[in-house]
């Protein structure tokens, strides 16, 4: 029932286990495609955890799935917004406030066509328990090993994996800086969402893709390192969304890096941030 999605430029040929990693970077075509309905932006209020949905005119979109205890109130959410169905999941990384909650999702009965994800598995509890849920309800991960680019409606998704295969910090490998990082165009209109990108990972992304965008979920719940000023400068946005909470709050020099940018400053530790997008124009709220 379904509209038929466009495949651009070798859609997600790289599926589980299939074939070596390639590492040439594939340049993304054209993503400009005429905005035609309204997209909105949720970024959800969980805490120090990671729960954003995009809605087309025709498919949902999910990003990460906050923490276990999390669950209730996504499914919540997407009760009110009348969703039963995620056409594509996107799990950024595989810390426990990006993935904790697909288990109870799944169990809920929320329906996933398509799960996108890093192929590096970890060894922790939450990770355990995604596998053994994926397993129980015959779902399997779909890796990106390499730069795609996916239509959906009228958004062009551009979704970056990170180019290394191990980062360390401090000689110690940081789960962050493997983080999925995806840039979405709707008409005019621009956003990137930055997982927990940070350190090396961090700088990578002005290599890979046109960091300038109106709209920013700013990397790792506004941690400051030595790199954020100058990441806050190269993307410029016109709205910068934190997702922290009063107990794990954002950083007070990152907040003050992103107003002296001329950013609106948006921090889930308030409510949910609803935007929404016709194209040429973005509005961004509290919902």
């Amino acid at each position: 029932m379904r509209k038929t999605i466009a495949i651009i430029s070798c859609l997600f040929l790289l599926f589980s286990g299939c074939g070596e990693k390639n590492n040439e970077r594939q340049q993304p075509g054209n993503s400009s495609v005429p905005a035609t309905d309204e997209v909105k932006v949720t970024v959800l209020d969980i805490g120090k955890a990671d729960c954003i949905v995009i809605q087309t005119k025709m498919h949902t979109i999910m990003i990460d799935t906050g923490e276990k205890n999390n669950a209730d109130e996504i499914e919540e959410y997407l009760n009110q917004e009348g969703i039963t169905h995620i056409d594509y999941l996107e799990l950024t990384h595989y810390d426990k406030d990006h993935i904790g909650g697909l288990p109870k999702l799944l169990k809920a009965g929320v329906s996933f066509d398509t799960i996108y994800a890093y192929n590096k598995p970890v060894e922790s509890k939450a990770y355990r328990k995604m596998t053994e849920a994926l397993e129980e309800y015959q779902k399997e991960l779909v890796f990106v090993e390499k730069e795609q680019m996916l239509q959906v409606d009228d958004i062009v998704l551009e979704i970056y994996p990170p180019e290394k295969e191990e980062y360390r910090n401090d000689g110690e490998e940081d789960e962050n800086e493997y983080s999925i990082v995806t840039k979405m165009t709707h008409g005019k209109d621009s956003f990137l969402f930055a997982a927990d990108a940070c350190g090396e990972r961090l700088q990578e992304l002005p290599e890979q893709m046109d960091v300038d965008v109106d709209y920013l979920k700013v990397p790792h719940h506004g941690r400051k390192d030595d790199y954020s000023e100058e990441f806050i400068s190269l993307t410029s946005p016109k709205y910068a969304v934190i997702t922290c909470s009063e107990k794990n709050p954002a950083s007070n020099k990152l907040v003050r890096e992103i107003q002296k940018a001329n950013a609106m400053d948006f921090e889930t530790k308030d409510g949910t941030v609803a935007a929404v997008s016709t194209g040429d124009r973005i509005t961004v709220d509290w919902q």
